[in-house]
């Protein structure tokens, strides 16, 4: 009887490791197999044709100044020397990575779906939430308003302020935007 008892234990161990390596291998055939599968890109899930398109042609290294308003704060963010300093009641040097992630935005800026004769108040750009305003070494300015949100809530609605058209930008541009002013502080 001992012997039977001693070779069911045995079987219950060795079973217990087959079905383990089992279990690994499946894992591993999963893993491996489910990595490499394509993702459909959105285009493909909604079979819409995305119409992007640069915003603006600036170089981030000739920028003098930034300007920020929203809401009730307001940036102005000068460039003198190789520091960026913050022009607000009381100025101060803002953190230079912060002020080049801001830039890096704004200069590489895609939009998307021009939309032509547009009503601005429909889209929030008659009373933008946002203005953000960019001036070059030459003086040249170029000015970017953020309005409403699109129905989906993944974009807002935004136009340069020298163009007729309303197109839209992602959502993490205006929350990158809006910044603090301990985010700008070095």
């Amino acid at each position: 009887m001992n012997k039977f008892i001693n070779q069911f234990k045995n079987f219950r161990f060795k079973g217990t490791v087959i079905m383990f390596l089992i279990f690994v291998v499946l894992l591993g055939f999963v893993l491996l197999f489910e990595k490499k599968r394509p993702t459909k890109t959105e285009e493909e899930l909604t079979g819409e044709k995305k119409e992007t398109f640069t915003v603006w042609d600036i170089n981030k290294d000739e920028v003098q100044k930034l300007e920020i308003s929203y809401k009730n704060q307001n940036f102005k963010i000068v460039k003198e020397e190789d520091k960026w300093q913050a022009l607000k009641s009381r100025g101060f040097e803002a953190k230079k990575e912060k002020v080049d992630e801001i830039l890096e935005d704004l200069v590489k800026l895609e939009g998307e779906k021009k939309i032509t004769e547009a009503n601005l108040a429909d889209f929030g750009l008659d009373k933008p939430e946002l203005k953000a305003k960019i001036t070059l070494k030459n003086r040249k300015q170029f000015e970017l308003l953020i309005g409403n949100e699109n129905p989906e809530k993944t974009k807002n609605y935004a136009k340069r302020s020298d163009e007729n058209y309303v197109f839209l930008v992602d959502q993490s541009l205006k929350e990158s935007l809006e910044i603090k002013e301990g985010e700008l502080k070095k």
